[in-house]
């Protein structure tokens, strides 16, 4: 009750309330957009990957009918694990001149940038997924990049294997651990991770051209929605006294 507080004329408060409203309209919208875009996602995956019980999706683009067969993570992709972070390397979460190579930890999205460094270890594309703690969640880098702290890299051995395909068919695979301690998985592990793969790469792509579109919709969303905050973090830093 004893707070000092400066406060303007009754006009001035409502075009300050009135901006600030519809600054949180305009993030609430974009969030709103973001878990729907997210639902719908995961509401797909679950229906354009077949379970372990069945040959073929439930849901299709026309004109494909063959059924999917099962593979073995490690018989179509190369799996790497990051060790120690390169000796040439700065720890930052932007690049800095020929410090330009991101060097990505175990961690997960924005979370997963330990630094950036003068080579890479990994060139792109690539998918890589968290294998201790947090288990699973495959991204694709289009971006050359070094590996640490465990985090798995999966590299199709075929290049005729739709990268985003992949990584989204990983995403629907079952990462569960049930030892104690930490969660991991090893190595050994992913490559015996088990797939159905359409072998119809136009299938393939257009698998992934739709998933790709989702996420950068959810991208475009979230981008958004840090920009309003971030401007309105700076509005009310100078429009209050």
């Amino acid at each position: 009750s004893n707070i000092v507080t400066f406060v303007p004329s009754i006009m001035e408060q409502k075009k300050i309330g009135y901006l600030f409203y519809e600054l949180d309209s305009l993030i609430t919208l974009h969030q709103r957009k973001c878990e729907r875009l997210k639902k719908v996602k995961q509401g797909l995956l679950e229906k354009m990957f077949p379970t372990e019980k069945e040959d073929t999706p439930q849901i299709r683009f026309k004109g494909f009918t063959e059924p999917w067969e099962q593979r073995k993570l490690g018989e179509i992709a190369t799996i790497l694990t990051g060790g120690e972070a390169p000796k040439d390397a700065i720890k930052s979460d932007q690049p800095d001149g020929d410090y330009k190579y991101p060097v990505l930890s175990n961690g997960l999205g924005k979370n997963a940038i330990w630094g950036y460094a003068k080579a890479y270890r990994v060139k792109a594309p690539a998918i890589t997924f968290s294998s201790i703690g947090t288990l699973g969640y495959p991204e694709l880098r289009n971006t050359d990049f070094t590996p640490i702290i465990r985090l798995k890299v999966i590299i199709p051995k075929d290049n005729n294997l739709n990268i985003a395909f992949l990584k989204n068919s990983i995403s629907q695979a079952d990462f569960s651990n049930n030892a104690s301690g930490i969660p991991n998985i090893n190595t050994d592990s992913v490559k015996n991770i088990s797939l159905k793969i359409s072998l119809n790469q136009t299938e393939q792509e257009r698998i992934g051209t739709l998933f790709d579109n989702i996420d950068n919709l959810i991208t475009l969303h979230q981008r958004k929605c840090e920009k309003l905050k971030n401007i309105k973090s700076a509005l009310l830093e100078r429009m209050f006294v």
